[in-house]
């Protein structure tokens, strides 16, 4: 049976901080990829494969962080 997780706004920013972090992480492993393909402890191919790898995993974090912030936007009711 599947639940769907309500998140409280604290929880919401809670998560989205969380998230944030995540992502400050991974742009700084990109810049060791990016380091070690200049010291030529990576060959071209690795440091290529493993920047898709973060560029995907960036798109994986951004559409988490839209949807959190989507997610703490009140909705509109229609009230007749």
């Amino acid at each position: 049976m599947y639940m769907k997780l309500r998140l409280d706004s604290r929880s919401r920013r809670d998560h989205a901080r969380f998230v944030l972090q995540a992502r400050g992480s991974l742009f700084e492993l990109n810049t060791q990829i990016v380091n070690c393909e200049r010291l030529v402890y990576l060959d071209c191919d690795t440091a290529a494969e493993l920047t898709h790898r973060i560029a995907r995993v960036g798109e994986l974090i951004n559409g988490t962080l839209r949807y959190l912030s989507q997610a703490a936007e009140p909705r509109a009711t229609n009230r007749a």
